[in-house]
């Protein structure tokens, strides 16, 4: 039997199983996401938005789906400056 390991990612807290099928989780990270923006946290915003890009297998499709850039999908990965309105262009598609 396998030990259970508990993960983090910003303040999202996985207790045990497959964190990529966690981090795809659209209901669980809406409610993660509201929750650090209603604290102020924007570096966990941007820390389980990032997760949630590098967990998605078609950055492609994504890309499409939010009418964003393949790049400005990176650039959110990196947590660089990113616009609002890319923020919330992502959160529609997800």
């Amino acid at each position: 039997m396998k030990k259970q390991r508990k993960n983090k990612i910003g303040k999202f807290k996985v207790a045990s199983g497959d964190l990529l099928t966690d981090m795809l989780d659209k209901e669980g990270i809406t409610k993660e996401l509201a929750n650090c923006f209603a604290l102020g946290d924007r570096e966990s915003f941007m820390e389980i938005l990032s997760a949630y890009i590098d967990a998605c297998q078609n950055k492609k499709q994504l890309s499409e789906k939010s009418d964003l850039s393949r790049d400005t999908l990176y650039r959110i990965c990196k947590k660089e400056n990113v616009s609002i309105d890319s923020v919330f262009k992502l959160l529609k598609a997800m």
